[in-house]
């Protein structure tokens, strides 16, 4: 995923774990025009954060709903041509892209 989105169109239906994406990597992020970028990221304030470092060795990019949405919004993605909901457990962010971005960020 990492060099598929850095550098090129996604075609179709991609997904990936956004937690382990730094920033000026996302902001490269191209959606073919049909299609569907999704992604999940950790929310900050993840209770299991000290076990997932310390025992598995699992070190992500927490990011808030307030931080992704300023992210896709600097990347050139229009507020209209995403979602982001959470998942059943309220720790995980479930974002859905579609279609291009509005403008080519640098």
């Amino acid at each position: 995923l990492l060099s598929a989105a850095a550098s090129s169109a996604i075609d179709g239906k991609t997904s990936g774990r956004h937690g382990l994406v730094p920033d000026r990597v996302t902001k490269k992020f191209v959606v073919h025009p049909n299609g569907t970028l999704f992604f999940t990221n950790i929310k900050k304030g993840n209770p299991y954060k000290v076990w997932q470092e310390y025992l598995a060795n699992w070190k992500l990019i927490y990011r808030a709903e307030d931080e992704i949405v300023n992210l896709l919004t600097a990347a050139g993605f229009r507020t209209d041509s995403f979602k982001i909901e959470k998942d059943e457990t309220g720790l995980t962010f479930l974002v859905t892209v579609n279609g291009p971005r509005s403008f080519c960020a640098p």
